[in-house]
């Protein structure tokens, strides 16, 4: 069954020092299941970029499969093209690296896609009203900008 998919975060969470954005709760929301977990507190401007470049890579290289990781704590996600339908990702949350815990679902490529796209939209119109910015920062609104020029559905993946 394919799941729906958000990308939550929470903007008054949102904790900045000077020169950079620091923390800030964000979680994947997957219908009724959050992963890590709600109130998931990490360095967003940074593992945006990562999953941003990553998504991309994955996509223009016509990849099998890529890995979203979060910076604290052991979580992170396999992503994979399903066998079964072009447009549909094989997703497996694992809780750490030794894959002692893990829970498999399916979402459609373009939701999570645009889960991505959306919520890294609101962040940027975000810390741009607050004057928020960084290198992190700068570098976020760069490859907000090439993950918006991706097509709407996946190509075939190389073999």
């Amino acid at each position: 069954m394919i799941m729906d998919v958000k990308l939550e975060i929470v903007k008054e969470s949102i904790i900045t020092s000077p020169k950079r954005i620091s923390t800030g709760e964000i979680y994947f929301q997957f219908e009724e299941f959050s992963f890590p977990e709600r109130q998931w507190n990490d360095f967003i401007d940074v593992i945006l970029n990562w999953w941003i470049i990553e998504i991309i890579d994955f996509i223009q290289n016509h990849k099998t499969n890529c890995s979203l990781m979060f910076m604290d704590g052991p979580f992170h996600i396999e992503i994979t093209r399903s066998k079964n339908n072009k447009n549909t990702l094989d997703l497996v949350l694992l809780q750490d690296h030794t894959n002692n815990w893990n829970k498999e679902i399916q979402v459609s490529a373009d939701d999570l896609i645009n889960a991505l796209k959306i919520s890294t939209n609101e962040l940027l119109r975000y810390c741009h009203s607050n004057n928020l910015t960084s290198d992190a920062f700068e570098q976020l609104r760069i490859n907000y900008k090439k993950l918006q020029n991706l097509g709407r559905s996946l190509p075939e993946p190389n073999r």
